[in-house]
């Protein structure tokens, strides 16, 4: 995180670095944060946030950090091995993140 940003300020730059998504191109789920640290090499804390894109077609800009991208459908995204990491606590997050959305989508 820079200096002076505060954690919804560091989400929305990390996101656009990463994807080319601005803050103005998603909606937050404000009723969501997820938070832990890590040590691995130093001490990191994540905060993960769920967003919604207003536009499913808005262009997709990688970072040379990733090599590729996908949309997935929440019910293949489930079935998916991509998101079983070796550590326990992302596993935990991921397991978090995939209930939080799937009692957004009941909500809709």
């Amino acid at each position: 995180r820079e200096s002076k940003e505060t954690v919804i300020e560091n989400a929305h730059r990390e996101t656009y670095e990463e994807s080319g998504i601005t803050a103005e191109d998603i909606e937050l789920v404000e009723s969501y944060r997820y938070a832990f640290q890590y040590t691995r090499f130093r001490v990191k804390k994540i905060v993960v946030f769920l967003a919604k894109i207003k536009d499913a077609d808005h262009p997709i800009k990688i970072s040379f950090e990733h090599s590729a991208y996908k949309w997935m459908r929440y019910e293949d995204a489930v079935k998916s091995r991509m998101h079983v990491p070796s550590n326990e606590q992302f596993a935990l997050m991921y397991k978090d993140v995939f209930k939080a959305i799937n009692n957004l989508l009941v909500k809709t």
